[in-house]
């Protein structure tokens, strides 16, 4: 996992395990393996696994939009 904050380790972890897997199939218990942090810390950014799903669509439009812009 890359350096960076347990926020953004978190969403990272999302990209491989939601995207992959599916929303549904992944757990708290996932991400927080999949980043390497604890679950305190997942709950420190984010209230539910929704808001983790919310942030990682958000990540994934600016990503995009970047993408697109420069391109």
């Amino acid at each position: 996992m890359s350096s960076g904050t347990a926020r953004d380790k978190l969403i990272e972890a999302s990209y491989d395990l939601m995207l992959n897997a599916g929303y549904g199939a992944t757990t708290v218990d996932d991400l927080c393996a999949r980043a390497g942090v604890s679950k305190g810390s997942f709950y420190h950014f984010f209230k539910t696994k929704e808001e983790l799903g919310l942030a990682l669509l958000d990540d994934f439009f600016s990503r995009s939009k970047s993408n697109f812009l420069s391109g």
